[in-house]
Formats: structure tokens, sequence, C-alpha cells
């Protein structure tokens, strides 16, 4: 069933690939750049780790420099990232109930498009740090909890190697991988000497002995993951030793950690604390308790249905009829953005859910039995909250880092507490329905959502296997880049260089033209974490390219003024209006986000 709603899903999301400007265009252009030969960190600046990007340039030596690489690629990742959640709520559940949650997934999360810029989902992803994050997280997850079962070294190793390369690719990634083997080892180690209890080994006679052996494991546990670990930061810091040199190696692969641990470029960043919900603490509390009352009220809601109609006759098809109601008057009543605040209350709600299968998980014996592993798959998906804690959604960011948490909470509305009902001599049947019913609705109503965006895409952008479309009527972007795009493909030699203004590299990658510096984004933040805007400006200057192109594009999210303002880029745009003239101008006002102008310079000639 998995199979056929991937390829279901697979075909009517086909055109939901790149956005046309933005964040993708790094995807493409970073790995193009480096199968070239060129290096990340010297010929590149970036400011996450190299893991991705090298194993994406790995691709397109292997396979062809193109779009459609990348996109095979990611569909073989994404297949791996169900499978590992099939495995995992398989284990904490049924395969109706593991079915389920992946279905919820393909729906909400795998394919999504919420707005106009589709790099939201696991095809064509903002970055590959994080759904290849994702991927080796889970991977590291199935290793620990494997590792509780048979207390081999190997398993350690492995999750050792995973955290390794998460290490090498996003911080919050390698951090909430972290924190779940935290929680795991002193779970395992408390298991171990019950164990020894139940089996009634000398070393259940002292209780100073069996701490000290537990204080014991945790430490060579812990000595064996950290060893692991250092493999591939070993590896990655040698092999970029030698064009950049060991200190500078070490700095460049380890610049996300001293980022993060500056407030002005991480807590303190508008962008930031915009994306965390931390510029409006108390509306997005009170949004959090709100819709944590409403799932609280759905489930008493599905109790008081179980309560009437669980123990009469044919309490499968009164179940059958209130899932099918529960999911028509869903249905007409919510609207898809309001299905979009759901999330919020996953801070909440999982925090309880961490506590009764902690609870549960001392009471067994292995490491991947059902408490266990769902404890663990808890703590995974709070951890990667984090960097949106107080504004948890799905779309933008949370995509990626509100799945497993929402995967968690999807199992224990639809399996969990079922399962507990059945205890106390009631089916489950009829508060499973009220609950299925509404997640349903709640999965298809996104599905429509996203499929109709996706049907608006008509213009095709890019050629052959680069191709992909954008919405020409909502989005006011998409005629005048196309435009731009071929009035340059025209023009451009092959030696030819070009530099887009504030950000829009895609174009670099469609044309194959070299940006001449290292920078590729020409942010406020991006500036300062590269040492400010007069280094980069100096850059650009140094550097001369033979065309530029500045778009439109809303900036004050940072603080400062848009690009080409006396607050952000006005020496930049001092030097194209002296150096350069303009020789193409697109305009357009169409579109959900008002007028959108692409202004292409060319460099004059040295008489």
């Amino acid at each position: 069933m998995l199979a056929a709603a991937f390829a279901l899903f697979a075909c009517l999301s086909w055109r939901t690939w790149p956005d046309i400007l933005v964040d993708f265009g790094q995807e493409l252009y970073v790995p193009w750049r480096l199968s070239t030969g060129e290096v990340l960190y010297r010929d590149i600046a970036w400011v996450t780790g190299p893991l991705s990007q090298y194993a994406n340039s790995l691709l397109f030596r292997l396979f062809g420099v193109s779009l459609s690489t990348l996109i095979v690629s990611n569909l073989a990742v994404l297949t791996a990232i169900m499978a590992m959640l099939y495995v995992l709520f398989r284990q904490c559940g049924t395969r109706w109930s593991a079915t389920f949650v992946g279905l919820f997934f393909l729906a909400v999360f795998a394919f999504s498009q919420y707005n106009l810029i589709g790099n939201y989902n696991y095809v064509c992803p903002y970055r590959h740090d994080v759904t290849h994050g994702l991927a080796l997280g889970l991977v590291n997850l199935l290793c620990v909890a494997r590792f509780g079962r048979t207390k081999r070294a190997r398993w350690l190793v492995a999750a050792g190697i995973c955290l390794g390369l998460l290490a090498l690719a996003k911080i919050e990634m390698v951090l909430a991988a972290f924190l779940t083997i935290a929680a795991a080892l002193p779970l395992f180690a408390c298991q171990t000497t019950a164990r020894a209890r139940h089996e009634n080994t000398p070393m259940s006679q002292s209780a100073g002995l069996r701490l000290l052996i537990s204080i014991g494991d945790m430490a060579r546990w812990s000595g064996i993951v950290a060893a692991s670990a250092v493999v591939p930061l070993g590896i990655a810091v040698a092999s970029l030793a030698g064009p950049l040199g060991w200190s500078a190696s070490l700095g460049q692969i380890f610049v996300q950690y001293r980022l993060a641990l500056a407030p002005d470029l991480s807590a303190g960043s508008g962008f930031y604390r915009n994306v965390s919900g931390s510029n409006r603490v108390a509306e997005n509390l009170i949004n959090m308790s709100f819709v944590t009352v409403v799932v609280l009220a759905v489930v008493v809601t599905g109790y008081v249905v179980e309560i009437i109609f669980g123990r009469v006759k044919r309490a499968k098809v009164w179940g059958v009829v209130i899932g099918v109601v529960a999911f028509y008057s869903s249905s007409l009543v919510i609207l898809p953005n309001e299905w979009q605040t759901a999330p919020a209350c996953l801070p909440l709600l999982l925090v309880p859910v961490i506590l009764l299968s902690l609870r549960r998980a001392f009471r067994e014996i292995d490491g991947d039995r059902p408490a266990s592993v769902l404890f663990l798959t808890a703590i995974f998906g709070a951890s990667l909250l984090l960097k949106i804690l107080l504004h948890v959604r799905w779309s933008h960011y949370g995509c990626v880092l509100a799945a497993p948490g929402t995967l968690v909470l999807i199992h224990v509305l639809q399996h969990t507490i079922p399962t507990w009902l059945k205890k106390y001599k009631r089916t489950g049947w009829c508060y499973q329905a009220v609950t299925v019913g509404l997640m349903t609705a709640c999965a298809l109503s996104l599905v429509f959502n996203w499929v109709l965006i996706d049907e608006r895409k008509t213009a095709i952008v890019g050629a052959e296997s680069d191709g992909f479309y954008a919405d020409p009527l909502q989005d006011g972007r998409t005629v005048p880049t196309v435009n731009t795009l071929a009035f340059l493909r025209e023009r451009l030699g092959p030696d030819d260089t070009l530099i887009v203004f504030p950000n829009g590299v895609m174009l670099n990658y469609l044309l194959r033209a070299r940006n001449p510096t290292p920078y590729i984004m020409f942010s406020p933040w991006e500036s300062d974490v590269h040492g400010g805007e007069d280094r980069v400006a100096d850059a650009v200057i140094g550097a001369a390219p033979d065309y530029a192109v500045i778009l439109t594009m809303d900036l004050t999210i940072h603080g400062r003024g848009n690009f080409g303002d006396p607050e952000f880029g006005g020496r930049i745009r001092r030097f194209l209006d002296e150096q350069y003239e303009v020789v193409n101008h697109e305009w357009s006002d169409t579109g959900v986000d008002g007028p959108f102008v692409a202004a292409v310079f060319k460099r004059r000639s040295k008489n």
C-alpha cells in the first residue's frame, strides 16, 4: 500500500520540483562547481557541513550534471526514509498503524507544497543537509534500538559513524541524534540491571554493585560511540586539509557550530527569531495552548464516543460510520490553512508521550521493545523541534523538523490510546474511528491543496533534464525570470561570469555561468557570516563579473533595507551604476507578492 501511495503522490506532484529562484538553486550550483574540481570553503563559501554538497557532486560526476540526477537521488533517499519509518513504527505498533503513519508522512511531508516556494519537501529540499540528516538520524535510531536488544558493539559503532556523518551536515540534525543516544544509553543500562534482577543473577544482589556496573556500561558504550564518530570527522578534515590547510579545514568544517554560538547570527538574528517564533512569544504560546486544548478535546470526544458505542453490537460497523462522519464533517468545516496550525501542539503533547513511554520502557528488558522504541523516537522528534519550538508548523523548515514528532503523535492517537482502551474491556474501534477520520481528512485536504498549487505551474523553466515548471499567474517572479534567462542564454559567452543579487543562483546553474566570487547569497545575514558587507563588496568589485542581475527580493526580515538601499548593498549598487549599463529590464506586477523586477547589468568595455 505504501509503495502504491508513493507512486501515486509522485505522479500527482510531478511539477512540484524546485522554486524558480531561491534556496534550491544553491543545492544545484554548489555540487556542479565541486564536480568540476573546485573546493568548498575555498572557492565557494558555505555555512553548513560539507557532507551533502560533496555527496551530490559525486552524483553529478557519476551520472551527469542535471536536476534529474538529484531528483532521482532524492526519491531514493525518500524511499529509504519511508522504509525506516515503517520499521520503527511497526516495532511499537502493528502493520496497520505503521502503514497509516507512512501514508500520513507521504501526504503531509514527502511531496508537500504549502506556498509558491516549492523547496519544502523531500524531492527538491531547501537543504539536502536536512533530508540526508533525517535519513542518517533514522539509521542512528534503528542502530541504537538494535543495540538495546543485542548489546553488540557493532551497532554502537554504526550509530557513532552516523553521528559523525551528521556532524558534517546541519547542527540541528546532529543535536537530535546526540540527544537520542544520550537518552538511550541510561535506559539500556537500567534495562540491563532489570534483566539481572529478573534472572536473579549475582549482579542483582547488591544495589551498589548494580549502580557501578551501570555506570561502567554507560562509560564504555559512550566511548565506543565517541570513537566511532571521530572517524568520519577525521576523514573529512584530512580530505580538506590538502587544499585548505589543517587549521582552515578544522575551522571551516565546524563553522556552523561557531555561528550557532554567536547571538547576533543565531538567536539574535531577525530571520531566525521569526523562524523560531521568539519574535512573538506571547502570541505563539497562546496559539500553542489553544491547539493543544483542541487536540485534547478530540481525544476526549473520541473517548466519549467509545463509551457510548464501544460495547454495542456490531461495534466495527459503528466505527466505520463514525469514521466517515468524522472525515466528512471535518473536511467541510476545517480549511487547509487551519489544518496547518495543528503541529503547534507538538512541544506540549510530546512531553507526556516521552514520560509515559519512558515509564513503560523501564519495565522492558530490551531496547527494541514497543515502549523503548516509542520513547527514543519521541526524543528524536522533540529534539528536532528546538529550532522552531515556538512556531512549529509543517511548512517551511517543518517539512523535516516537525515530521518525526508529528508521526509519533499520530501513532499515539491511532494506536497507543485504542490499545490502552482495549485493556479496559473496550474495543477501541469507535475512538480510533474518530481520530483516523480526522487525520485522514487533514492529510487529504493538504494533498488537494498542494495538487492545486502544482496544477497552476504551466511555465517551463530550464531545458531538458534541467527543466521544471513554475506558476506564471500567482508567482510574479516567473515571467521576468524566464525572460531574463532567455536573454542571458543568447548573450553569455562560455567564459562570461555572472552574479545574481541578492539571491538567484538558480540562474547561474541553468546557464552554467560561474560566479567569480566565493559568495552565492547576498543577504545581510550571509554578509555578516562571511566577515561583513565590506568584505563581500570587496570581492564583488575585485572580481568585476561580466554580467550582474538584481532581482526584487524582500530582505527586511533581516532588520535592514533591501539590496541596493543605503542600509544594505549600497556600495555594490553604486559600483554597478558606475561601471555597468542596464541591458535588459523585466517587470511584472502580477502575483501575490506585488511587483517583481529583474534588471540585467553588463560591464562597460574599457577604452
